[in-house]
């Protein structure tokens, strides 16, 4: 396997949407019962990689689906090497796993932050295995759609 060194170049909240639905404040209501939809995308140009951070909070109600927070967030990070890197399967899936890392990690304070006053501050991303979350994209996605990485 290759040494690589990333850089974190920027972040951008693309989509910040957070409301406390009347549901929130209802007697029946858990916040256990709210579900989480994650997902997260890789985009490789030049020698810059994004990833792609979606978070999507949800309840039931009455068969009715509420949505409490959506979250989109980028991250771009520098990586030396880059096109050396995603010819190699074994280094390319090391460097994903540490971007995967990096922005969830970066990810689970920006929502909290975000979420400051709203029932779902009350919910916390807990801490992930990346190996795991890594394998979860990858059967998600060739379940739903081509595995291909784009290249610009």
């Amino acid at each position: 396997m290759n040494s690589f060194k990333i850089k974190l170049k920027n972040i951008k909240l693309l989509r910040s949407e957070v409301r406390d639905h009347p549901i929130v404040f209802s007697e029946g209501f858990n916040i256990q019962d709210v579900q989480l939809e994650v997902d997260s995308k890789f985009n490789f140009s030049d020698k810059y990689l994004q990833n792609f951070m979606h978070f999507k909070f949800e309840i039931e109600d009455s068969g009715k689906v509420i949505s409490l927070g959506h979250f989109d967030i980028i991250y771009t990070f520098e990586v030396n090497r880059l096109e050396d890197i995603v010819k190699d399967e074994v280094t390319k899936k090391s460097l994903q796993l540490n971007i995967i890392s990096i922005a969830y990690s970066t990810s689970r304070g920006i929502l909290y932050s975000e979420t400051k006053g709203y029932s779902l501050n009350d919910i916390h991303l807990q801490p992930i295995s990346p190996n795991d979350f890594y394998q979860s994209l990858l059967k998600d996605k060739a379940e739903t759609e081509d595995l291909s990485i784009s290249i610009d």
